[in-house]
């Protein structure tokens, strides 16, 4: 998620964390809201919540429900984008020291579902 407001961005956040809490089952994890790694680019805030999970039958329709809060008025200059599959968050294999990116798959073994807009 992005704004141009920190403080607007980070309730965003939590708003957007709290429907993922009741939306989706207990054996998810859900890490965040944390800043990105860069924070702050061309005048936004940036900020990531992160759900570590394996089979999640309401998965589709939470997002969905993610997506729709940025249909409303009041979040008109919210930014927001999901990732399935993000590249910088893999799991590292046992016997590699040197590199921390191996497995691409690591917040889903299986992604199914249609994100409407």
């Amino acid at each position: 998620m992005s704004h141009k407001k920190e403080e607007e961005v980070l309730r965003r956040a939590y708003e957007v964390m709290e429907i993922l809490r009741s939306g989706l089952s207990d054996a998810s994890i859900i890490l965040g809201p944390t800043p990105k790694p860069i924070a702050r680019t061309h005048n936004l805030y940036h900020y990531q919540i992160l759900i570590k999970y394996r089979l999640e039958d309401e998965l589709a329709s939470t997002l969905n429900q993610v997506l729709a809060l940025t249909q409303e008025r009041e979040n008109s200059e919210l930014r927001l984008s999901i990732d399935h599959e993000p590249q910088q968050f893999v799991k590292r294999r046992k016997d590699d020291k040197t590199n921390l990116y191996g497995n691409a798959r690591f917040f889903s073994d299986r992604f199914e579902g249609t994100f409407v807009r």
